[in-house]
């Protein structure tokens, strides 16, 4: 029999039991990789960080713009 995928949001968890929670809007996490670009001045490089951030209703706005 074949096993159950897990979803993205489930693997970011881990082990943890039971899902975070926002106060504000009452609705579960989502955690979403932003990956932002900066051209460094002094060797006209490109370079990339990634951030993992925990988005909701109520923060979706900021995180995507």
């Amino acid at each position: 029999m074949a096993k159950k995928q897990k979803t993205f949001a489930e693997k970011a968890l881990g082990g943890k039991s039971g899902v975070p929670i926002c106060p504000k809007c009452g609705q579960s996490f989502e955690p979403v990789m932003v990956i932002n670009s900066e051209k460094k001045s002094d060797s006209n490089a490109w370079k990339f960080s990634k951030t993992i951030e925990k988005v909701c209703k109520c923060n979706e706005k900021e995180v995507y713009a």
